[in-house]
């Protein structure tokens, strides 16, 4: 989810830096707008040495719909989340469920190698093609010349040529949302 606001929120070690008031009312706003239509929020906010911040309040999980489930992985600093109860599963009066398991990499480290395993097979099967390991250097060059209409995978993951730094293409824009359709009553 993107927040409409100006604010540079990187920190130290990769971790985000504390937000300006006026950024923080924004990021409420908007979360609680994209809230109510969610089937799924995952949170993973966290600042070193100090509580999980704050970006689900309790009115906001009140608006969400039933089944909804937050995943909250900041839990072990208290949770992004206000009604994370840190160790503990639970699901809300109105049917939101909420984890704030403290320990999800331990219980997800057969899942997180399968899929990590996963991953590399169809970033190698996509950069060599039905061709196999022959053609991955080709495919490479080829990719780097055709500039900014070259395949954006394998221009992503080149980082040298020839003893040269390559330049990063842009990041992809992420999907706009559907237009809702207006329900017209008769």
């Amino acid at each position: 989810v993107k927040v409409d606001f100006k604010e540079d929120g990187a920190g130290e070690g990769g971790y985000a830096k504390e937000s300006s008031p006026e950024f923080l009312e924004a990021q409420r706003q908007t979360f609680a707008k994209n809230a109510k239509e969610c089937d799924i929020i995952i949170t993973t906010a966290a600042i070193p040495g100090r509580p999980s911040p704050k970006l689900i309040e309790d009115w906001m999980v009140k608006e969400m719909k039933p089944g909804s489930v937050i995943v909250d992985l900041a839990a072990e600093g208290g949770g992004n989340c206000s009604l994370t109860k840190p160790g503990e599963k639970y699901t809300t009066e109105n049917g939101v469920t909420i984890i704030g398991y403290t320990d999800c990499p331990a219980r997800m480290a057969n899942q997180a190698s399968a899929m990590y395993a996963q991953n590399m097979f169809n970033l190698v099967t996509h950069v060599t093609g039905k061709e196999g390991a022959d053609s991955l250097l080709p495919k490479m060059d080829a990719a780097l010349a055709a500039g900014e209409e070259g395949d954006i995978i394998v221009r992503s993951i080149i980082c040298t040529k020839d003893g040269k730094p390559i330049d990063m293409p842009p990041p992809p824009q992420p999907t706009p949302p559907k237009p809702k359709k207006e329900v017209v009553a008769k």
